[in-house]
C-alpha cells in the first residue's frame, strides 16, 4: 500500500467537501491512483476527458511538477507523495 496527501482546489474542493486527506491505494502511478479514487470518489468528470487524458481546464500536480511532465498517467507516485487536484486551472498572463 501506497500512501499520499492529496489536496483539492476549486471546484475538486467544493466536491470533496476538503481541501485535503490522506489516501492509500496500491499501484505506483498516476493513473492507478485515479483508478482506485474514481471507485470512490466522484470526481471523474472534473478531472479526465473521455479518452482518459486530463482535461484542458483541470491540472494534477505531484509533489510541485505538472503531471503531463513527469509522464502523465504512468508518472511515478511514492509513499508519501502530495497530489494535488486543481479544476478550473486558468493561466494568468
Amino acid at each position: 500500500m501506497i500512501s499520499v496527501r492529496l489536496k483539492f482546489t476549486g471546484l475538486v474542493r467544493s466536491r470533496m467537501g476538503t481541501d485535503h486527506m490522506e489516501y492509500e491505494f496500491e499501484g505506483s502511478t498516476l493513473g492507478e491512483l485515479l483508478d482506485a479514487l474514481f471507485n470512490i470518489h466522484d470526481l471523474q468528470d472534473l478531472l479526465l476527458d473521455e479518452d482518459g487524458t486530463i482535461l484542458p481546464y483541470s491540472r494534477v500536480v505531484i509533489n510541485g511538477r505538472f503531471s503531463y511532465l513527469v509522464g502523465d498517467m504512468e508518472a511515478p507516485i511514492q509513499d508519501g507523495d502530495t497530489i494535488v487536484f486543481i479544476r478550473p486551472y486558468v493561466v494568468a498572463f
